[in-house]
């Protein structure tokens, strides 16, 4: 059964894309969820249009991240930590710390599940983390882990 999906879902296909699914699975679990809708002639049709709309409203939504990875690139943020003895951290800093440092010293609000840290943070020093803005957009960002 070919099906136009609403949404983007993982593993299966992309928001606006007509794939091909088990009519069990359409009917049982994306039309009651509404997740898509049954791919006919008319809402073929339908698909060409909203996908002109929305291309246009990612364009801009794509600048906008662009500007946002503009600003946050290269930032330096401090955070005060308790430490002990050799600069080994009591507990770690996580994504919701490093998202508050974000929104305190830049005025900027990052999604703290946007944060990617290539291994926890668990030393006093200077480290990088990386905000995955939208896509393709990413910005690296210096997180200066300071004792208290």
């Amino acid at each position: 059964m070919k099906v136009i999906l609403s949404k983007d879902i993982e593993n299966v296909g992309d928001k606006f894309s007509v794939i091909e699914v088990k009519e069990g699975y359409a009917r049982n679990f994306l039309f009651p969820r509404k997740l898509a809708e049954p791919a006919t002639a008319e809402t073929i049709k339908e698909l060409d249009k909203k996908m002109k709309r929305h291309e246009a409203k990612e364009a801009l939504r794509i600048d906008e991240y662009k500007d946002l990875a503009k600003k946050l690139d290269g930032i330096s943020i401090e955070i005060k930590a308790p430490c002990g003895e050799g600069g080994k951290l009591f507990g770690a800093v996580t994504n919701l710390d490093i998202s508050q440092a974000i929104k305190t010293s830049c005025s900027i609000e990052v999604d703290k599940k946007k944060i990617v840290l290539q291994e926890p943070i668990k030393t006093s020093g200077s480290h990088e983390a990386q905000v995955k803005i939208y896509k393709q957009i990413e910005a690296k960002i210096k997180v200066s882990v300071i004792p208290s």
